[in-house]
């Protein structure tokens, strides 16, 4: 850090610069009595960021004069004016607006400040709340999707765990970018200059309400591990990438009214269930009802993947739970592909769990439970 110093009437005039910026002063700091008040003056020789404070003989910041960018592309913050040369005044009040004590005190003038990563405050990774989904990965990876703060202003969270349940990662609220990479497609806004993930509840492309499904639901990875499908609100299905971020923007509400054993309000039942297939091409999904039914639609559903669209019955009938190798009972729980083109089918109503051929659905054989 390179620092220059001048002494007047018992204010001593620093400045200072971070080794990585490529400004410096191409006037060094002085400063001049003017009646009441002190007027400090510099310029500096490339744009930069500057911050202007008093410290009194303990070091203690008494009064921030004035922080913001010189020679950008907007106008910096007054006192500051437009251009590298710069005055400010000081009217030897403290920041709380009465006379500064303390003295002597000591005007800083640093530039090329910066801010780098230290530590994490009041975060809780291991912490979980509310409604809970889970879904693994072929290496192992854990994703988990809680509620956080489920009886205040909740928010939804996805979090990647290690295999003996060490935090790794967030998945979502998605990282801020500048171009909203991360979160496309979903309501965003400024922040200093960068694009962040709106919180405010209400619509389908808000961050609060993201994935937020039935109370009993899980998150199906892809057999290559990349993609990431969950429930959204009561009718929609929402990808991700789990290296990151929302490929192909909000939920996608699959459903097609007065089809397939559909009402005009179909949605997602209080317990609701996907799974991906081998090949990543086909997305299964249960628990769908009419809006109002006391249980579920005796059915599996299938539309192609990535798209969620061709929303088509893959096994069962909608409106006729049965025990047979064409039926499916009521309520049916939880599925997930061997790898190998199977799909089991957890059919608790028949102590049993189906195995169909992902291709066609045709039945394969049970697992009696």
């Amino acid at each position: 850090m390179r620092t220059a110093t001048a002494t007047f009437l018992g204010i001593l005039l620093c400045g200072s610069l971070t080794a990585a910026s490529e400004a410096g002063f191409s006037a060094k700091p002085t400063a001049t009595r003017d009646g009441d008040k002190v007027k400090i003056a510099f310029a500096v020789s490339a744009p930069t960021d500057v911050a202007v404070f008093v410290e009194n003989a303990q070091g203690k910041i008494v009064r921030h004069l004035v922080a913001g960018v010189l020679g950008g592309q907007s106008p910096p913050p007054e006192p500051l004016k437009p251009g590298l040369s710069q005055t400010v005044e000081w009217d030897g009040k403290a920041d709380y607006g009465k006379p500064a004590e303390g003295g002597p005190f000591k005007v800083r003038v640093a530039l090329g400040l910066g801010a780098k990563y230290d530590k994490v405050l009041s975060s809780r990774p291991l912490s979980f709340a509310g409604q809970s989904s889970l879904g693994t990965g072929p290496d192992g990876t854990l994703y988990l999707r809680h509620q956080y703060m489920p009886s205040v202003w909740h928010h939804t969270q996805i979090v990647v765990l290690n295999r003996d349940g060490s935090y790794r990662r967030t998945l979502v609220p998605f990282a801020s970018t500048p171009d909203n990479g991360e979160a496309k497609g979903l309501e965003v806004m400024e922040l200093n200059g960068r694009m962040v993930p709106a919180g405010r509840e209400g619509t389908e492309r808000d961050l609060f309400g993201l994935l937020y499904g039935p109370g009993y639901s899980n998150l199906a990875i892809s057999a290559d591990g990349k993609e990431l499908y969950g429930l959204a609100g009561s009718a929609g299905v929402l990808r991700l990438a789990t290296a990151g971020g929302c490929p192909q923007g909000p939920p996608v509400a699959m459903f097609e009214k007065d089809k397939n054993g559909l009402g005009k309000e179909p949605v997602f039942f209080g317990s609701a269930f996907l799974a991906i297939s081998s090949d990543g091409k086909r997305l299964f999904a249960n628990g769908v009802s009419n809006r109002y039914a006391k249980e579920p639609l005796s059915a599996i559903y299938r539309v192609n993947a990535p798209e969620r669209t061709g929303f088509e019955v893959f096994f069962g009938d909608p409106k006729k739970p049965g025990n047979d190798q064409e039926h499916l009972g009521a309520v049916p729980g939880s599925m997930a592909s061997d790898g190998k083109g199977n799909l089991l089918v957890a059919d608790p109503a028949n102590n049993r769990v189906l195995v169909l051929g992902e291709a066609d659905g045709k039945y394969k054989g049970e697992i009696k439970v």
